[in-house]
């Protein structure tokens, strides 16, 4: 996908090791939210953006609390976004409630420090909704960026109901094939994308786990072999999750998920990326 490069920025930290001491590696997609805060202290989530090379790092979460929390430790390197999310039951409704969106408002007017708006999930049908007309006039006002997650038809349906409004399309439509998010990016030059989940189409096919990956989990495991606490090299147990197979989420195989799952969106790995995919970042 040769507007790779137009992207925020890559979620998936993988980048030649020549390549990382030139290269700041961004991550565009990551959340802090209540169901890891018990797993994974703040000073512990840093810390594996340490081990995983990521300088900077785009967080929202449900609810704020957590994004916040990074912020404060860490504000030159965290990039607050405010999700439309009191709690993990907003995600279905959030467009068609008007108390989250004066939960929005309310929260702008507290804090100066939000980049953007999102991530929040939407249909193409649910744009037309008046929740998100003003979900956008906040945007507008506040100078912020909203983080869509939404297929190739939701996000065409706002970018037209948001014109001048910068819109980064989350995981690059998730499902989309390749061939349609391209489309998508020529037909609408302003619009950007991050990578999260979209591991398979960036190494096009190539072994898994790549030559010299290394899973970072949070704590010690049985079943991940060697290396360091954090920092367990993958082995025969660490291997993409059957339930998505094909576009896969890499994990390490034991019996609840890696705290670096739970502290973010987008997997710990760091590996040498065939020569074919740096190229196609370059172009």
């Amino acid at each position: 996908m040769h507007h790779a490069i137009r992207t925020l920025c890559l979620s998936l930290p993988l980048i030649a090791p020549l390549a990382a001491a030139e290269l700041p590696l961004h991550d565009g997609h990551i959340h802090y939210s209540a169901n890891a805060h018990g797993e994974v202290s703040p000073e512990r989530a840093l810390a594996l953006l340490d081990a995983a090379g990521i300088a900077r790092a785009l967080v929202s979460s449900t609810p704020d609390d957590g994004t916040l929390t990074l912020h404060r430790l860490a504000p030159e390197r965290i990039v607050p976004v405010l999700r439309p999310y009191r709690d993990r039951g907003d995600m279905g409704g959030w467009h068609r409630d008007p108390e989250v969106v004066e939960y929005v408002a309310a929260r702008l007017a507290t804090a100066t420090a939000y980049r953007g708006l999102g991530e929040f999930h939407l249909e193409a049908a649910d744009v037309a909704s008046p929740q998100l007309a003003r979900l956008i006039g906040l945007a507008r006002d506040h100078g912020l960026f909203l983080h869509a997650h939404t297929d190739a038809a939701g996000i065409a349906a706002l970018v037209a109901a948001a014109p001048g409004v910068r819109i980064l399309w989350a995981h690059a439509g998730l499902g989309e094939p390749v061939t349609v998010v391209d489309a998508v990016l020529t037909h609408h030059p302003g619009l950007r994308a991050d990578l999260s989940y979209r591991y398979d189409d960036i190494l096009q096919g190539a072994a898994w786990p790549p030559p010299g990956a290394i899973c970072c989990c949070a704590t010690p495991t049985a079943s991940c072999s060697a290396a360091t606490p954090g920092r367990r090299r993958a082995g025969r147990n660490c291997r993409p999750s059957a339930r998505r197979r094909g576009r896969s989420w890499p994990r390490c195989r034991r019996r609840s998920p890696p705290a670096w799952r739970t502290a973010t969106s987008t997997p710990c790995w760091r590996a040498e990326v065939p020569a074919h995919s740096r190229e196609r970042r370059q172009a």
